[in-house]
């Protein structure tokens, strides 16, 4: 992602982008390629924080034996985003796995 904003920034000024050039040859170029990797970094780093944070207030305030297999379900949930909006194909086995995950979520957090 960083590098096509850069083809495109220094598109639109006009200037030089290529890879193979030095940065005094393309300073647009490799200017935007530096501010969009920290950008995608800084970006990242924040999700990653607010993720743990949430993470860790969700296991003071419940039992570790529904929150950690909770959080363990995002490749199911994953998978069905994929099928719904990227209109990604699956197997029934595929299908299969996914649904076997969710129940057994339900099952882990139903109470005894």
């Amino acid at each position: 992602m960083p590098l096509s904003t850069a083809y495109s920034v220094a598109e639109a000024f006009e200037q030089r982008c290529d890879l193979n050039d030095s940065f005094r040859q393309a300073p647009v170029f490799y200017s935007a390629y530096g501010v969009s990797v920290v950008v995608a970094i800084t970006f990242v780093l924040i999700a990653a924080g607010v993720a743990t944070i949430g993470y860790l207030s969700a296991l003071s305030v419940g039992p570790a034996s529904i929150i950690v297999p909770f959080v363990a379900t995002s490749p199911s949930l994953g998978g069905l985003a994929g099928i719904a909006f990227l209109r990604e194909g699956a197997t029934r086995r595929q299908l299969a796995g996914i649904a076997l995950g969710l129940a057994a979520i339900v099952l882990l957090a139903r109470e005894p």
